[in-house]
Protein backbone atom coordinates (compact mmCIF):
# COMPACT_ATOMS: atom_id res chain seq x y z
CA UNK A 1 0.00 0.00 0.00
CA UNK A 2 2.88 2.34 0.55
CA UNK A 3 4.79 1.72 -2.67
CA UNK A 4 1.27 1.99 -4.94
CA UNK A 5 -0.32 5.26 -3.52
CA UNK A 6 3.67 7.09 -4.28
CA UNK A 7 3.70 5.13 -7.72
CA UNK A 8 0.71 6.88 -8.70
CA UNK A 9 0.67 10.48 -7.37
CA UNK A 10 4.04 10.41 -9.52
CA UNK A 11 1.93 9.57 -12.40
CA UNK A 12 -0.76 11.98 -11.73
CA UNK A 13 1.01 14.70 -10.33
CA UNK A 14 3.94 15.22 -12.17
CA UNK A 15 6.88 17.93 -10.98
CA UNK A 16 6.86 20.00 -13.97
CA UNK A 17 8.89 22.98 -12.61
CA UNK A 18 10.21 23.82 -8.93
CA UNK A 19 6.84 26.14 -8.46
CA UNK A 20 4.71 23.01 -9.46
CA UNK A 21 6.79 21.50 -6.24
CA UNK A 22 6.09 24.79 -3.99
CA UNK A 23 2.74 24.51 -4.71
CA UNK A 24 2.18 20.62 -3.71
CA UNK A 25 4.71 21.09 -0.17
CA UNK A 26 3.24 24.29 1.01
CA UNK A 27 -0.61 23.74 0.21
CA UNK A 28 -1.44 26.65 -1.02
CA UNK A 29 -5.17 27.60 -1.94
CA UNK A 30 -4.54 26.72 -6.20
CA UNK A 31 -3.89 23.31 -4.70
CA UNK A 32 -7.07 21.00 -5.73
CA UNK A 33 -8.53 19.64 -2.48
CA UNK A 34 -8.04 16.18 -4.50
CA UNK A 35 -4.22 16.91 -4.21
CA UNK A 36 -4.30 18.09 -0.41
CA UNK A 37 -6.83 14.96 0.41
CA UNK A 38 -3.45 12.74 -1.60
CA UNK A 39 -1.00 14.32 0.13
CA UNK A 40 -2.59 13.76 4.20
CA UNK A 41 -3.36 9.98 2.70
CA UNK A 42 0.07 9.72 2.18
CA UNK A 43 1.59 10.52 5.63
CA UNK A 44 -1.13 9.06 7.15
CA UNK A 45 -0.18 5.70 5.07
CA UNK A 46 3.92 6.53 5.84
CA UNK A 47 3.44 6.85 9.57
CA UNK A 48 1.48 3.62 8.96
CA UNK A 49 4.10 1.69 6.99
CA UNK A 50 6.55 3.51 9.68
CA UNK A 51 4.74 1.59 12.61
CA UNK A 52 4.14 -1.71 10.58
CA UNK A 53 8.39 -1.46 9.92
CA UNK A 54 8.98 -1.13 13.60
CA UNK A 55 6.36 -3.74 14.59
CA UNK A 56 8.48 -6.44 11.88
CA UNK A 57 11.77 -5.23 13.80
CA UNK A 58 10.22 -6.10 16.92
CA UNK A 59 9.33 -9.55 15.99
CA UNK A 60 12.59 -10.15 13.98
CA UNK A 61 14.45 -9.11 16.80
CA UNK A 62 12.66 -11.24 19.45
CA UNK A 63 13.07 -14.43 16.97
CA UNK A 64 16.62 -13.80 17.04
CA UNK A 65 16.58 -13.65 21.03
CA UNK A 66 13.75 -15.35 22.54
CA UNK A 67 13.08 -14.41 26.14
CA UNK A 68 14.53 -17.05 28.48
CA UNK A 69 17.29 -17.93 25.85
CA UNK A 70 20.09 -14.83 26.38
CA UNK A 71 20.03 -11.41 26.85
CA UNK A 72 19.07 -9.02 24.45
CA UNK A 73 21.10 -6.80 22.34
CA UNK A 74 21.54 -3.34 24.05
CA UNK A 75 19.76 -0.43 23.03
CA UNK A 76 19.68 1.73 25.65
CA UNK A 77 22.74 3.93 23.95
CA UNK A 78 22.69 3.54 20.50
CA UNK A 79 25.57 4.81 18.75
CA UNK A 80 24.46 7.92 16.60
CA UNK A 81 24.50 7.99 12.89
CA UNK A 82 27.21 10.55 12.83
CA UNK A 83 29.26 8.63 14.60
CA UNK A 84 28.33 5.15 13.84
CA UNK A 85 27.59 5.42 9.84
CA UNK A 86 25.89 2.45 8.41
CA UNK A 87 28.70 2.54 6.08
CA UNK A 88 32.25 3.29 5.86
CA UNK A 89 31.82 4.29 1.96
CA UNK A 90 31.61 7.78 0.73
CA UNK A 91 28.56 9.64 -0.68
CA UNK A 92 29.57 9.41 -4.22
CA UNK A 93 30.69 5.62 -3.89
CA UNK A 94 27.47 4.93 -2.44
CA UNK A 95 25.34 6.48 -5.29
CA UNK A 96 27.59 4.82 -7.16
CA UNK A 97 26.30 1.61 -5.83
CA UNK A 98 22.71 2.16 -5.61
CA UNK A 99 20.96 0.60 -8.79
CA UNK A 100 18.00 3.41 -8.65
CA UNK A 101 20.09 6.56 -9.32
CA UNK A 102 22.62 5.28 -11.83
CA UNK A 103 21.08 7.74 -14.15
CA UNK A 104 22.30 10.86 -11.73
CA UNK A 105 25.42 9.02 -11.22
CA UNK A 106 26.24 9.43 -15.34
CA UNK A 107 25.27 13.14 -14.71
CA UNK A 108 27.78 13.56 -11.82
CA UNK A 109 30.79 11.57 -13.55
CA UNK A 110 31.02 15.17 -16.16
CA UNK A 111 31.30 17.53 -13.02
CA UNK A 112 34.71 16.76 -11.16
CA UNK A 113 34.26 19.63 -8.81
CA UNK A 114 30.92 17.93 -7.48
CA UNK A 115 32.49 14.43 -7.94
CA UNK A 116 35.70 15.31 -5.64
CA UNK A 117 32.97 17.19 -3.33
CA UNK A 118 30.73 13.93 -2.58
CA UNK A 119 34.13 11.59 -2.25
CA UNK A 120 35.63 14.34 0.17
CA UNK A 121 35.68 13.25 4.19
CA UNK A 122 36.42 16.45 5.27
CA UNK A 123 33.36 17.49 5.67
CA UNK A 124 29.49 15.95 6.33
CA UNK A 125 27.11 16.83 3.11
CA UNK A 126 23.61 15.60 1.95
CA UNK A 127 22.75 14.59 -1.42
CA UNK A 128 19.23 14.38 -2.71
CA UNK A 129 19.67 11.68 -5.48
CA UNK A 130 16.67 12.04 -7.68
CA UNK A 131 15.80 8.29 -8.68
CA UNK A 132 16.28 7.31 -12.32
CA UNK A 133 12.38 7.33 -12.55
CA UNK A 134 12.41 10.93 -11.19
CA UNK A 135 14.53 11.78 -13.92
CA UNK A 136 13.62 10.24 -16.64
CA UNK A 137 10.51 11.90 -15.75
CA UNK A 138 11.99 15.19 -15.58
CA UNK A 139 13.30 14.83 -19.07
CA UNK A 140 10.03 14.06 -20.64
CA UNK A 141 8.45 17.15 -19.58
CA UNK A 142 11.24 19.59 -20.01
CA UNK A 143 14.31 20.28 -22.46
CA UNK A 144 17.09 18.57 -21.35
CA UNK A 145 19.27 21.86 -19.65
CA UNK A 146 22.00 23.41 -21.68
CA UNK A 147 24.20 22.84 -18.26
CA UNK A 148 23.44 20.07 -15.59
CA UNK A 149 25.56 21.81 -13.00
CA UNK A 150 23.84 24.36 -11.25
CA UNK A 151 20.79 21.71 -11.02
CA UNK A 152 23.02 18.75 -9.55
CA UNK A 153 24.62 21.56 -7.44
CA UNK A 154 21.52 22.13 -6.22
CA UNK A 155 21.07 18.76 -5.20
CA UNK A 156 24.24 18.75 -2.40
CA UNK A 157 23.33 20.14 1.33
CA UNK A 158 26.30 21.59 3.61
CA UNK A 159 25.43 19.16 6.89
CA UNK A 160 24.24 15.87 7.30
CA UNK A 161 20.79 15.76 7.64
CA UNK A 162 19.21 12.35 8.40
CA UNK A 163 15.19 12.29 8.72
CA UNK A 164 15.28 13.11 12.45
CA UNK A 165 17.01 16.62 12.01
CA UNK A 166 15.23 17.49 8.66
CA UNK A 167 11.95 17.89 10.55
CA UNK A 168 13.68 20.78 12.78
CA UNK A 169 14.59 22.54 9.32
CA UNK A 170 13.16 25.08 7.21
CA UNK A 171 15.33 25.97 4.62
CA UNK A 172 19.31 24.33 4.23
CA UNK A 173 22.08 25.37 2.42
CA UNK A 174 22.83 24.05 -0.80
CA UNK A 175 26.22 24.04 -3.09
CA UNK A 176 24.27 26.21 -5.51
CA UNK A 177 25.54 30.00 -5.01
CA UNK A 178 23.49 32.48 -6.95
CA UNK A 179 24.50 36.31 -8.07
CA UNK A 180 21.42 37.45 -7.18
CA UNK A 181 21.73 36.33 -3.64
CA UNK A 182 24.88 37.98 -3.07
CA UNK A 183 26.84 34.86 -4.07
CA UNK A 184 25.51 32.92 -1.06
CA UNK A 185 24.12 29.53 -0.73
CA UNK A 186 20.67 29.50 -2.83
CA UNK A 187 18.29 27.62 -0.35
CA UNK A 188 16.26 24.76 -0.36
CA UNK A 189 13.18 23.54 1.17
CA UNK A 190 12.13 19.69 1.06
CA UNK A 191 10.61 16.83 2.30
CA UNK A 192 11.47 13.09 2.04
CA UNK A 193 11.06 9.85 3.13
CA UNK A 194 13.65 7.57 3.37
CA UNK A 195 17.94 8.08 3.99
CA UNK A 196 21.08 5.93 3.90
CA UNK A 197 24.05 7.44 6.30
CA UNK A 198 27.51 7.19 4.31
CA UNK A 199 30.48 8.22 5.73
CA UNK A 200 30.71 11.63 5.01
CA UNK A 201 27.28 12.33 5.20
CA UNK A 202 23.28 11.40 4.42
CA UNK A 203 21.72 9.93 0.77
CA UNK A 204 18.60 11.11 0.35
CA UNK A 205 16.23 9.87 -2.36
CA UNK A 206 13.74 11.39 -3.87
CA UNK A 207 11.12 11.10 -6.13
CA UNK A 208 11.57 14.31 -8.39
CA UNK A 209 14.33 16.63 -9.86
CA UNK A 210 14.85 19.88 -7.64
CA UNK A 211 15.60 22.76 -10.16
CA UNK A 212 16.93 26.23 -8.60
CA UNK A 213 13.87 28.50 -8.28
CA UNK A 214 13.25 31.64 -10.53
CA UNK A 215 12.97 35.02 -9.54
CA UNK A 216 10.58 37.02 -7.45
CA UNK A 217 8.76 38.69 -10.31
CA UNK A 218 8.17 35.15 -11.75
CA UNK A 219 7.02 33.30 -8.86
CA UNK A 220 4.26 36.67 -8.53
CA UNK A 221 3.72 36.67 -12.32
CA UNK A 222 2.82 33.19 -12.91
CA UNK A 223 0.39 32.98 -10.36
CA UNK A 224 -2.31 35.82 -11.45
CA UNK A 225 -4.92 34.78 -9.90
CA UNK A 226 -3.35 35.34 -6.34
CA UNK A 227 -1.32 37.92 -6.49
CA UNK A 228 -2.30 40.21 -9.78
CA UNK A 229 -3.22 43.42 -7.92
CA UNK A 230 0.83 43.51 -6.32
CA UNK A 231 1.94 42.71 -9.99
CA UNK A 232 -0.20 45.76 -11.10
CA UNK A 233 0.80 47.73 -8.42
CA UNK A 234 4.24 46.87 -8.58
CA UNK A 235 4.14 47.90 -12.74
CA UNK A 236 2.44 51.41 -12.14
CA UNK A 237 4.58 52.72 -9.45
CA UNK A 238 7.75 51.42 -11.30
CA UNK A 239 8.60 49.53 -8.45
CA UNK A 240 9.48 46.46 -10.33
CA UNK A 241 12.41 47.64 -11.29
CA UNK A 242 14.00 47.04 -7.84
CA UNK A 243 12.87 43.59 -8.90
CA UNK A 244 15.49 43.56 -11.61
CA UNK A 245 17.92 45.55 -10.42
CA UNK A 246 21.69 44.45 -11.24
CA UNK A 247 23.04 45.24 -7.98
CA UNK A 248 20.16 43.70 -6.31
CA UNK A 249 21.85 41.43 -3.52
CA UNK A 250 19.08 39.52 -2.66
CA UNK A 251 15.78 40.94 -0.49
CA UNK A 252 13.05 40.01 0.79
CA UNK A 253 9.45 40.73 -0.86
CA UNK A 254 6.21 40.36 1.37
CA UNK A 255 3.98 39.69 -1.50
CA UNK A 256 0.35 40.63 -1.18
CA UNK A 257 -2.82 38.39 -2.25
CA UNK A 258 -5.58 39.82 -3.90
CA UNK A 259 -7.53 39.35 -0.98
CA UNK A 260 -5.50 41.65 1.02
CA UNK A 261 -6.05 43.67 -1.01
CA UNK A 262 -10.20 43.15 -1.36
CA UNK A 263 -10.09 43.54 1.77
CA UNK A 264 -9.27 46.96 1.92
CA UNK A 265 -12.54 47.51 0.10
CA UNK A 266 -13.85 49.01 -3.40
CA UNK A 267 -13.67 53.05 -2.64
CA UNK A 268 -9.84 52.21 -1.57
CA UNK A 269 -8.74 50.34 -4.49
CA UNK A 270 -10.42 52.47 -6.60
CA UNK A 271 -7.98 55.68 -5.23
CA UNK A 272 -4.98 53.82 -4.99
CA UNK A 273 -5.17 52.49 -9.20
CA UNK A 274 -6.01 56.15 -10.05
CA UNK A 275 -3.82 58.24 -11.31
CA UNK A 276 -4.76 60.45 -8.18
CA UNK A 277 -3.92 57.57 -5.73
CA UNK A 278 -0.64 56.72 -7.34
CA UNK A 279 1.85 58.11 -4.53
CA UNK A 280 -0.24 56.15 -1.81
CA UNK A 281 0.21 53.02 -3.71
CA UNK A 282 3.97 53.52 -4.10
CA UNK A 283 4.72 54.50 -0.61
CA UNK A 284 2.28 51.42 0.06
CA UNK A 285 4.34 49.38 -2.18
CA UNK A 286 7.43 50.11 -0.87
CA UNK A 287 6.65 49.34 2.56
CA UNK A 288 6.27 45.75 1.56
CA UNK A 289 9.63 45.59 -0.24
CA UNK A 290 12.71 45.19 1.28
CA UNK A 291 16.48 45.01 -0.80
CA UNK A 292 20.16 43.63 -0.16
CA UNK A 293 18.83 41.71 2.71
CA UNK A 294 17.20 38.26 2.98
CA UNK A 295 14.66 36.93 5.83
CA UNK A 296 14.12 33.34 5.86
CA UNK A 297 12.02 31.61 8.52
CA UNK A 298 15.40 30.26 10.37
CA UNK A 299 18.39 32.03 8.56
CA UNK A 300 19.27 35.82 7.67
CA UNK A 301 21.10 37.04 4.83
CA UNK A 302 22.27 40.85 5.86
CA UNK A 303 23.45 43.34 3.26
CA UNK A 304 27.20 42.90 4.11
CA UNK A 305 27.84 39.44 2.98
CA UNK A 306 26.97 37.78 6.02
CA UNK A 307 24.46 34.67 7.00
CA UNK A 308 22.90 34.74 10.67
CA UNK A 309 21.49 31.06 10.80
CA UNK A 310 18.89 30.59 13.34
CA UNK A 311 18.91 27.80 16.14
CA UNK A 312 16.92 24.78 14.44
CA UNK A 313 17.23 21.69 17.30
CA UNK A 314 14.10 21.39 17.77
CA UNK A 315 14.26 23.78 21.03
CA UNK A 316 11.41 26.71 21.05
CA UNK A 317 12.95 30.09 19.22
CA UNK A 318 12.46 33.26 19.87
CA UNK A 319 14.07 36.43 17.42
CA UNK A 320 14.01 40.11 16.53
CA UNK A 321 14.87 41.42 13.50
CA UNK A 322 14.74 45.06 12.32
CA UNK A 323 14.08 44.91 8.31
CA UNK A 324 15.04 48.79 6.40
CA UNK A 325 11.99 48.95 3.71
CA UNK A 326 12.16 50.45 0.26
CA UNK A 327 10.12 53.52 2.38
CA UNK A 328 12.34 56.00 3.47
CA UNK A 329 12.57 56.45 7.24
CA UNK A 330 10.45 52.84 7.67
CA UNK A 331 11.65 49.93 9.41
CA UNK A 332 9.62 46.30 9.85
CA UNK A 333 9.75 44.62 13.14
CA UNK A 334 9.67 40.97 12.17
CA UNK A 335 9.10 38.39 15.11
CA UNK A 336 10.18 34.85 14.55
CA UNK A 337 9.24 31.76 16.89
CA UNK A 338 9.12 28.42 16.73
CA UNK A 339 7.50 25.95 18.69
CA UNK A 340 8.65 22.32 17.51
CA UNK A 341 7.39 22.22 14.08
CA UNK A 342 5.11 25.24 13.75
CA UNK A 343 7.16 28.73 13.07
CA UNK A 344 5.05 31.86 12.95
CA UNK A 345 6.73 35.24 11.73
CA UNK A 346 4.76 38.58 12.27
CA UNK A 347 5.33 41.86 11.06
CA UNK A 348 5.33 44.26 13.63
CA UNK A 349 3.67 42.16 16.46
CA UNK A 350 0.83 41.92 14.44
CA UNK A 351 0.49 40.46 11.18
CA UNK A 352 0.78 36.83 10.86
CA UNK A 353 2.47 36.17 7.82
CA UNK A 354 0.59 33.82 5.68
CA UNK A 355 2.76 31.33 3.80
CA UNK A 356 6.48 31.54 4.63
CA UNK A 357 9.75 30.76 2.45
CA UNK A 358 8.55 30.90 -0.71
CA UNK A 359 12.31 30.63 -2.20
CA UNK A 360 13.60 33.05 -5.10
CA UNK A 361 17.13 32.94 -6.95
CA UNK A 362 17.09 36.62 -6.08
CA UNK A 363 15.76 36.69 -2.50
CA UNK A 364 12.62 34.90 -0.47
CA UNK A 365 8.58 35.64 -0.50
CA UNK A 366 6.29 35.79 2.15
CA UNK A 367 2.88 35.80 1.17
CA UNK A 368 0.31 37.94 3.16
CA UNK A 369 -3.68 38.18 2.89
CA UNK A 370 -3.88 41.49 4.57
CA UNK A 371 -1.68 44.87 3.84
CA UNK A 372 0.94 46.03 5.76
CA UNK A 373 0.77 50.37 6.93
CA UNK A 374 3.39 51.74 8.59
CA UNK A 375 2.39 52.26 12.34
CA UNK A 376 1.00 55.87 12.58
CA UNK A 377 1.97 57.88 15.46
CA UNK A 378 -0.73 58.87 18.07
CA UNK A 379 -1.18 62.47 18.02
CA UNK A 380 -1.66 62.60 21.86
CA UNK A 381 1.92 61.30 22.29
CA UNK A 382 5.31 61.31 20.93
CA UNK A 383 5.73 57.78 22.16
CA UNK A 384 2.30 55.63 21.06
CA UNK A 385 2.09 53.67 17.76
CA UNK A 386 -1.71 52.47 16.49
CA UNK A 387 -1.07 49.82 13.94
CA UNK A 388 -3.46 49.16 11.12
CA UNK A 389 -6.48 46.49 11.56
CA UNK A 390 -6.88 44.78 8.23
CA UNK A 391 -10.60 45.81 7.49
CA UNK A 392 -12.12 48.46 4.75
CA UNK A 393 -10.82 51.97 4.41
CA UNK A 394 -11.76 55.27 2.80
CA UNK A 395 -9.61 57.55 1.00
CA UNK A 396 -9.43 59.79 3.56
CA UNK A 397 -8.34 57.53 6.45
CA UNK A 398 -6.38 55.94 3.50
CA UNK A 399 -3.89 59.18 3.32
CA UNK A 400 -4.07 59.55 7.24
CA UNK A 401 -2.43 56.50 7.41
CA UNK A 402 0.25 56.86 4.80
CA UNK A 403 0.81 60.14 5.59
CA UNK A 404 2.86 61.43 2.77
CA UNK A 405 0.26 60.96 0.01
CA UNK A 406 -1.96 64.12 -0.63
CA UNK A 407 -4.72 64.92 -3.04
CA UNK A 408 -3.80 66.84 -6.28
CA UNK A 409 -4.99 70.26 -5.87
CA UNK A 410 -7.39 71.58 -9.07
CA UNK A 411 -4.77 73.56 -10.59
CA UNK A 412 -2.52 70.17 -10.58
CA UNK A 413 -5.45 68.53 -12.15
Amino acid sequence: MRLLIPVLLAEHVKFQSWWDIVLIRKGHSPISGLASSLLNLLASVDRLAHIQREVKLRHEDEDENPKGKGPAPDFSKPCPPHICPATNNTLWQTISQNTETVRIVELLSHEKRLVDLLNSTGGNYTFFAPTDRALDGFLEDNPVPSSWSDILSYHIVHGAFPNALLKHQETLATELNQTGQGHRAQRLTVTVDEDEIASNGVLQQINHVLVPPPTTSTILNRLPSTFSAFALALSVTALNGSLHAETRLGGTTFALTNAAFDRLGEEANAYLFSPEGEQCLRVLVQYHLVVNMTLFSDTLYDAHGGVQEFAADGEPLSVHVELPTLLRGQKMNVDISRRRADTVLRINGFHRVRELDWLASDGVVHVLDRVLVPPMKLQASSQGHVEYSGGEMTVEELREWLGVCRPKTRMEL
